[in-house]
């Protein structure tokens, strides 16, 4: 089965997912193997949950076309307070009635945008618009820190070249020495001579 969820609109979060199984009786099955910590995982799976379920029916359809969809998470990181290491959930959690997501307010929300196409859409479009905007932002960040890390690493060799080529000129070690192997230039280790002598 195609793993893909489709896009009702161009802006939409396109999905993935890892196993996609339809069982004989049309009942969908969704796999997720997640080893990276996401914090969101609750709404992650509720999303695909949610997309796999609406997929199933297009403008038109009878709500009888419907097939029960379900999610398996295999995690190897904490994504809920429970302390259990298999946890059933339909929409809350069989057991202790713990919410996976906040439903309510998302229905809610659904209920006022659902009665009209024209503000549903520019609902989701402007979802898109700040998952666009927010990736975007993260991504810069996630950049400048790596440029940051970058810089600070190649500051710390030049700062450790020169403080080994100070320390060999005290020895009293050749300037062609120090200049092959250290990897200063020769105009870096006489500007250093200097500094040293004056």
């Amino acid at each position: 089965m195609n793993n893909e969820l489709l896009k009702e609109f161009q802006e939409d979060k396109k999905g993935i997912l890892d196993i996609r199984i339809r069982t004989t009786a049309g009942k969908q099955i969704d796999v997720e193997i997640q080893v990276l910590p996401n914090e969101f995982m609750a709404e992650r799976s509720v999303f695909y949950w949610s997309k796999m379920y609406t997929s199933q029916i297009h403008p038109g359809d009878t709500y009888d076309k419907l097939k029960k969809c379900v999610a398996i998470n295999i995690v190897d990181f904490e994504c809920t307070p429970l302390k259990k290491l298999y946890s059933k959930y339909h929409l809350t959690e069989d057991e202790s009635g713990y919410r996976l997501t906040d439903i309510k307010k998302a229905f809610d929300l659904l209920q006022i945008i659902s009665k009209d196409e024209k503000a549903r859409m520019l609902y989701e479009a402007r979802q898109a618009e700040i998952s666009d905007q927010l990736t975007r932002l993260k991504s810069a960040e996630e950049r400048g820190i790596q440029a940051g890390m970058e810089r600070g690493m190649e500051r710390g060799a030049s700062e450790k070249a020169i403080e080994a080529a100070t320390n060999l000129l005290k020895l009293g070690v050749s300037t062609d020495v120090i200049v092959s192997g250290i990897g200063l230039s020769i105009e870096e280790v006489l500007e250093l001579k200097k500094s040293i002598t004056h």
